[in-house]
């Protein structure tokens, strides 16, 4: 192994690229270690190499800065001298120019002293109920017939607040359970409206026909949805709405503007790097990125996981995110930086071995954190292109996943074997904290034959605030097995986590579970575990084993030695509702192999904490303080 070293500053960089891609693309197994001095590295083109086109094995390290931090960016500044006040108002407007083809930019990620400032949203809404009509469900609002017409029913109050005039080109964002979707507004016609018995009245919200896709055919009444980007409702310090069609960009300053400094990412990717024997970051920060799926792409519609449907652009999945990596042996991403971000933070693909992310921190994520793997169902065909094998996860500190892509799991890993997540806090993730399986129908093999999730552990993690706004998922979530159901091993373990629900869990009281093994789960021993149960969330299962639900069969778990804090009885921790009578039924099923034993069901904090082993886990629990905070216990 012949070996270079290189130092580089924010002015040498890509000279310093240049120089080690000279000495890897010569033949031999070579690697080349970049110490990278500290200071703001602005990013004008993407970072693209792949070692395929390479001969020998080619590695690269890339060491940051200790003292001052070592920030790889492709803001853009905005001069603070055109912004200028609007009259009668709290916020300030710029007029940017168009280019070269006569467009205004079609900006999306607005920074403010380098983080990512928030979008301006009315309050959140629910589209109309079904409405009868001679005897027809007239207003019946199915994702189907949408997908046709392209049109959905919604108050006029939304409009109203939204600003009638301002609705052309806004957002129209909403949720339905595990998926999400985010469309632009062509049109509202006031006059293709009613009123319900209530008083409510109704008016036709188009969106463009470009943009809808059919999605799971879940149906639409009543699902929250919300308007965004329109000047009418900035509302708060720190929002801001820019109109793609006249080039005016809105801010309301939470200060006074003329200390600010402003900004917008020209880049979709920092970095994506392909086919290497071993890639090494440490002490580098990420940031200051644009967000390729609304910007180039321009809608969203997908559901857990960011799968779309249909119509899902192949060379866009996964999400645009700062660092993409394809095929990698030997990666090592330790304490790194991953913050405000529109889309995802590090997403990786293809076959991936000997990965260890740890001690890093991902903060104001707009989707993933961290989304390693594609969520392909069950098919044998793609375990030899996309492969995941001996990943190590551990020590990261995560804060404020999905908040533009609200059904994006703070962490998600597909098929794998030889996986272990540890000691990571996670905190305020829109939706499920972390999700590991694909799919929900049992595997058409017998164990040992290929790999859905084999050898998983997921253990000593500290977790509070998750689906903060989406309805059916969970702190801890996993589906899809290795066996067809004969294996009796436990080969995956989930122990020794600390999950809390808040208030901010799941505010709508949907569905949702802290530990959630869900469709074709399979060989999991569930153990040593805290969940805080929020009693004013009616709707949940702290350890919810689904059996039977379409076909998708759950099999061989025990749950044992857990705490529950905040639940009354047994029923209420393995139980599920018939919808129709209300009354309980157990979720567990020897027949299935799904067990417990010596769950320990705990009135109050102050009794958990009398316990030694509870104390223990709680304590353990957890990313170290050198990583994040370490929250109060």
């Amino acid at each position: 192994m012949k070996c270079l070293n290189l130092s580089a500053t924010p002015s040498t960089f890509w000279k310093s690229i240049g120089r080690a891609e000279s000495f890897l693309e010569k033949s031999g197994d070579r690697e080349v270690t970049l110490v990278l001095g500290g200071g703001q590295y602005s990013m004008e083109k993407t970072l693209v190499l792949d070692a395929a086109a390479w001969s020998g094995k080619k590695r690269i390290r890339m060491i940051g800065g200790e003292r001052i931090k070592t920030v790889f960016t492709s803001l853009q500044s905005i001069p603070t001298e055109k912004f200028i006040p609007v009259a009668g108002t709290p916020y300030i407007v710029c007029q940017l120019d168009k280019d070269a083809d006569g467009n205004y930019p079609n900006l999306r990620s607005f920074y403010v002293n380098g983080k990512l400032a928030d979008i301006s949203r009315t309050t959140e809404h629910r589209t109309c109920p079904p409405i009868m009509v001679d005897g027809e469900k007239k207003y019946s609002i199915g994702q189907k017939l949408f997908s046709e017409t392209h049109k959905i029913y919604v108050p006029k109050a939304a409009i109203d607040e939204a600003g009638y005039e301002n609705c052309e080109g806004a957002e129209f964002h909403i949720r339905v359970e595990w998926e999400f979707k985010l469309y632009h507004i062509s049109r509202v016609d006031l006059d293709d409206s009613f009123t319900d018995d209530t008083g409510n009245v109704y008016v036709a919200l188009y969106t463009p026909a470009s943009e809808v896709v059919s999605g799971n055919n879940l149906s639409m009444n009543k699902r929250v949805f919300f308007i965004a980007n329109s000047p009418a409702v900035l509302t708060k310090p720190g929002q801001y709405a820019y109109s793609r069609i006249t080039g005016k960009l809105y801010y309301y300053p939470a200060g006074n503007a003329e200390d600010c400094s402003f900004g917008y990412g020209a880049l979709t990717n920092l970095f994506t790097l392909k086919n290497f024997d071993m890639l090494s970051f440490e002490s580098v920060t990420f940031t200051g990125i644009e967000d390729a799926i609304l910007t180039e792409i321009g809608y969203y519609s997908a559901g857990q996981a960011g799968m779309w449907e249909e119509k899902y652009p192949e060379n866009i999945f996964p999400h645009a995110g700062a660092v993409k990596i394809i095929n990698a042996n030997g990666l090592r991403m330790e304490k790194c930086v991953f913050t405000d971000l529109p889309c995802d933070g590090l997403s990786m693909v293809g076959i991936l071995k000997n990965t260890y992310i740890t001690g890093c921190r991902f903060t104001n994520i707009g989707a993933t954190a961290l989304r390693i793997g594609r969520p392909f169902r069950s098919d044998v065909s793609h375990w030899e292109t996309d492969k995941i094998e001996n990943l190590f996860i551990e020590n990261n500190f995560v804060d404020n996943t999905g908040f533009t892509y609200e059904n994006c799991c703070a962490l998600i890993i597909t098929k794998g074997r030889n996986i272990q997540i540890k000691h990571n806090t996670i905190l305020h993730s829109s939706y499920t904290a972390i999700s590991v399986g694909w799919d929900w129908g049992m595997v058409p093999w017998n164990y040992g034959e290929n790999v859905n999730l084999e050898n998983v552990e997921i253990a000593y993690n500290y977790i509070k605030s998750f689906m903060t706004n989406m309805r059916d998922g969970g702190g801890i979530y996993t589906l899809g097995g290795n066996v067809v159901n004969t294996h009796a091993a436990f080969m995956n373990t989930c122990h020794d986590n600390y999950i809390i629900e808040d208030e901010l869990t799941c505010p709508e009281d949907g569905f949702f579970s802290s530990i959630y093994h869900d469709g074709a789960s399979s060989n999991w021993y569930t153990a040593n575990n805290i969940i805080i149960h929020n009693p004013a969330r009616t709707n949940s299962r702290r350890l919810y084993l689904q059996v039977i639900y379409d076909g998708q069969d759950t099999w061989h778990i025990l749950c044992d030695n857990n705490y529950i804090v905040g639940c009354k009885d047994h029923a209420e921790v393995f139980g599920g509702v018939n919808a129709e009578t209300k009354e309980m039924w157990s979720l567990l099923d020897e027949n299935r192999f799904l067990r417990e034993k010596d769950t320990h069901i705990v009135p109050s904090m102050r009794v958990l904490r009398k316990n030694p082993e509870a104390v223990r886990i709680m304590e353990f629990s957890g990313c170290c303080p050198s990583v994040g905070k370490k929250p109060a216990r």
